[in-house]
């Protein structure tokens, strides 16, 4: 929080304008949860759980480093910071409230990373919802990337993030349905946040 207070400080000296680059609610199947549920089709959410395994770390370029996400100088912290990141605030969007506590466990069970490759987190929002988030980089065999949104009158889900297969469950209807994600979807979510920012 010191840091957030002196960036925050320099930003108002400074009298420029500051962004955080949120992407991911630009990605995919986000907007379009998020359009669902301001319809109302799903009720107030409750429940989030949102998953992502995967076997590696993202390989970065060759000139620079292609293991900085494992090195704790250049990364700063592991699979939590780096991938659980877009979890949490993505889930504080689509819950429609902030993160009041935290409570879970991170470590290095299966890599040589020096920063955590795996880490559970239940986050408990200021609406009473709760969502649960498991990232990891040391599932070989891969695990689902899940995102599953469960409100009062229905539920969302998507079996694989960045892919467009997100279905609703209406519970006054009893069955799930696919929903077109890609009508106005932007060409990728960097695209998606610079424009939002601009």
């Amino acid at each position: 929080l010191e840091s957030a207070d002196r960036i925050l400080k320099a930003v108002e000296q400074a009298g420029v304008i500051f962004g955080i680059a949120h992407n991911y609610l630009y990605h995919s199947v986000y907007p379009r949860s998020l359009e669902l549920i301001a319809e109302d089709r799903i009720g107030r959410p409750f429940f989030i759980r949102h998953e992502s395994c995967g076997a590696d770390h993202n390989i970065g370029a060759e000139s620079y480093d292609p293991d900085w996400r494992i090195r704790s100088r250049h990364a700063g912290g592991g699979v939590l910071l780096d991938l659980g990141y877009h979890n949490i605030y993505t889930a504080e969007a689509l819950m429609g409230s902030p993160v009041k506590s935290v409570s879970g466990r991170v470590g290095t069970f299966a890599t040589n990373s020096e920063v955590d490759d795996t880490a559970a987190a239940l986050l408990s929002h200021a609406n009473g919802g709760v969502t649960s988030v498991q990232v990891s980089r040391a599932v070989k065999g891969t695990g689902a990337s899940v995102l599953e949104v469960h409100g009062t009158k229905g539920s969302l889900r998507c079996w694989e993030i960045g892919d467009t297969s997100l279905e609703i469950f209406e519970n006054s209807v009893g069955e799930w349905k696919p929903q077109n994600v890609t009508a106005g979807m932007l060409p990728d979510s960097f695209f998606g946040t610079l424009h939002a920012f601009f």
